[in-house]
């Protein structure tokens, strides 16, 4: 076991990486791949944050079974992850996120609202714990990730002006909202930020992968404000 991470031991910093706490509001496409990700990189402790339950509709685009419909999203996610790898410590939390404190090294904010989206950034701010935050948004072909470091004025500045209303949100059709091929790219990106942060390397402010023209936009956040 002690060779696990072999095959990575030059691409990231394995103890800091492993020392690192991570937070995940929202278990769906995005959330659930993404604790998938984060675990067989080596993320040794995950919280996970959600309410809902799996459907029909979750099969395709999120990392559920069959068996797991109409359970917890985070209970069957712990319980996948478990299986995959023994050694990570999953905290499901079956509820929606409002308030409460968010005392991880780092916050991932895998949700479709604006509304918890600005909670999930003003407990960050209040609570003072997390080191970074990540906000992944996903509009049909388009994905978009945000990293904000709290404290950093120009970063959280910039970051904030992209927190609109959820009237001012680019709307979704509910049969064009998300795709396999689009999520797990996202969930890949964000696992790349962090492993960048843990090496203490450049984490760009803002990253918009549009996969249907293939064109890639980093370095700089902008008004982009798609779930």
């Amino acid at each position: 076991m002690e060779n696990r991470f072999i095959r990575q031991q030059e691409l990231v910093d394995q103890d800091k990486l492993s020392s690192l706490s991570v937070t995940i509001v929202g278990c769906g496409a995005v959330g659930s791949f993404t604790a998938l990700s984060l675990a067989k990189m080596g993320i040794r402790q995950l919280t996970l944050i959600d309410h809902d339950e799996v459907s029909i509709e979750n099969l395709p685009n999120q990392f559920f079974r069959e068996e797991d419909m109409d359970r917890k999203k985070v209970v069957a996610c712990m319980e996948i992850l478990e299986l995959f790898d023994s050694g990570v410590k999953v905290f499901p939390q079956p509820r929606p996120y409002v308030k409460g404190k968010l005392e991880s090294d780092i916050v991932i904010s895998s949700v479709d609202s604006m509304q918890v989206r600005k909670a999930v950034w003003q407990s960050v701010l209040r609570d003072k714990k997390a080191r970074l935050l990540i906000d992944p948004r996903m509009a049909a072909h388009v994905v978009q990730v945000y990293s904000v470091i709290p404290g950093d004025p120009s970063s959280t500045k910039a970051y904030e002006s992209t927190i609109v209303s959820d009237n001012q949100a680019l709307p979704d059709r509910c049969t064009a909202r998300s795709i396999i091929y689009t999520v797990l790219p996202l969930a890949a990106l964000i696992c790349r930020q962090i492993a960048l942060f843990a090496n203490g390397e450049w984490v760009e402010p803002g990253i918009t992968l549009d996969l249907k023209t293939l064109s890639l936009i980093k370095g700089g956040i902008n008004s982009w404000a798609g779930k």
